[in-house]
């Protein structure tokens, strides 16, 4: 384990105020799709589009701040809708292509969940170089079946997305995740997805989750199958994480630019902490270190850092002094 990381966990331990090291973020509510079971519905009426300034400003934040390290552009919507994303920034007098580009620069990670409809957006401006992780809604094996659950305004089809894909692997030699959610209308054709594709090897692997327990998974117990070289991973019950610190790494900031402790608790706004425009990022945390420390989240086990927190604990916790050689 890194002296840094270390330390990180060792202030977790003992109370003491830390920023989070991740950063959801939602730069939209707006949508080109308007998927079966979509749940932002009621989130849209509110309709919000973070500004220029604002991404610009979350990202300068981040680098000031170098324990917030990871940023997941998702939504609310389709992040890809916010044009600002590919605007040029200009920071430190040093001008960069996109705000996939500047947040690589200042040290972010980045990942991103979309539909997949504008990947071409990311291949024609080459920020998708800068992207870690890609994860792309594709929860069909036939486009009939894509229409109907992902009712696409423009009419894009199911062979378009794929095609998408493989051009990213190829452009930039990065294997995209893919996301499958299950509905009773494509509950056994994930395979079908997966022999779509003349690029296997674009894809990393094929993660089937179930929808709200509507549709029985047979293959639950089972890590995972392979069909035409991709993997596909099936869900597991969920595993809370282990420690009991009661601190969140992650928060969210959302379309209209308000702070949530997680996507779990934004359907609320008696949970919002603040907004970006009216104080700095780190001081809304700090002034509400005592609500956030009330708060036990065990929606998120899958986070890098609540997974490290699991393994201090089991390792002796703030008395755990060994650090990773370089």
């Amino acid at each position: 384990m890194d002296r840094e990381v270390l330390e990180y966990m060792k202030q977790i331990v003992r109370g003491e105020f830390v920023l989070p090291d991740s950063i959801e973020l939602h730069p939209t509510n707006g949508c080109n799709q308007n998927c079966i079971w979509c749940i932002m519905e009621e989130q849209r009426k509110n309709s919000g589009h973070l500004s220029h300034n604002q991404l610009e400003s979350i990202a300068v934040q981040m680098h000031l701040n170098k324990v917030m390290k990871h940023i997941f552009i998702s939504g609310g919507g389709e992040p890809l809708t916010n044009l600002h994303l590919f605007d040029p920034y200009t920071v430190e007098e040093k001008t960069y292509a996109s705000y996939f580009e500047l947040l690589s620069a200042l040290g972010v990670s980045v990942g991103l969940s979309t539909n997949g409809e504008f990947i071409h957006r990311l291949i024609a401006t080459s920020a998708g170089k800068y992207i870690d992780i890609l994860r792309v809604s594709v929860d069909a094996g036939t486009d009939l079946q894509y229409q109907k659950l992902h009712r696409p305004y423009s009419g894009v089809t199911l062979e378009r997305i794929v095609k998408q894909i493989e051009m990213y692997y190829k452009t930039f030699g990065k294997k995209v995740r893919i996301s499958y959610l299950l509905h009773a209308e494509n509950a056994e054709d994930y395979t079908q997805l997966a022999n779509l594709f003349q690029t296997p090897e674009a894809v990393d692997a094929i993660e089937v989750k179930s929808l709200m327990n509507e549709v029985p998974l047979i293959e639950m117990n089972r890590p995972s199958m392979v069909v035409n070289a991709i993997k596909i991973k099936f869900p597991k019950e969920k595993v809370p994480p282990k420690y009991n610190y009661s601190y969140i790494t992650s928060i969210l900031i959302n379309a209209l630019g308000d702070v949530f402790p997680c996507c779990h608790y934004s359907d609320d706004t008696l949970n919002k902490l603040g907004h970006i425009d009216e104080e700095p990022i780190k001081s809304i945390l700090k002034n509400k270190f005592e609500d956030l420390k009330a708060i036990n989240c065990t929606c998120c086990s899958y986070l890098e850092a609540n997974q490290l927190l699991s393994q201090f604990k089991e390792i002796g916790g703030e008395h755990f002094d060994h650090v990773k050689s370089s």
